[in-house]
């Protein structure tokens, strides 16, 4: 099934999921997620942040569907939401990297054209033509 096929209502889960991964921590803290289940305290250790910061945006991942919770004991353990969330994250995080690593050879490609230009037009200008 495509995109275009599902209704408006149907698209509603999918864009919540992906607005829920348009902040940079939300982002980090699927990272960290995605290696295994942690506790708030080891997230917020990890990333550097401050606890209710990084409670906060649990809150907003795990409605999205993103994260799930489970207690233990006393403590409650913050993991994915399962192998189709896994899924999605590591296609954002290596469609991610394709496109840096693109951009990247875009930057290199046009400074080494402007390095050889600027040789071009030194050696000109050494022989007189310019």
């Amino acid at each position: 099934m495509l995109l275009t096929e599902l209704s408006e209502t149907a698209l509603q889960p999918l864009a919540a999921m992906l607005k829920a991964l348009g902040d940079p921590l939300r982002l980090r803290i699927m990272c960290i997620l995605h290696q295994g289940e942690c506790s708030v305290n080891a997230i917020t250790a990890a990333l550097q942040a401050k606890q209710p910061n990084v409670s906060k945006h649990l809150h907003i991942l795990a409605l999205a569907g993103l994260v799930r919770a489970r207690k233990v004991g006393v403590q409650t353990l913050y993991g994915t939401g399962g192998a189709l969330v896994d899924h999605l994250c590591r296609n954002v995080c290596r469609t991610f990297v394709t496109l840096q690593e693109r951009k990247l050879r875009i930057v290199r490609n046009v400074a080494m054209q402007r390095s050889r230009g600027a040789r071009r037009r030194r050696a000109m200008k050494g022989v007189g033509v310019i």
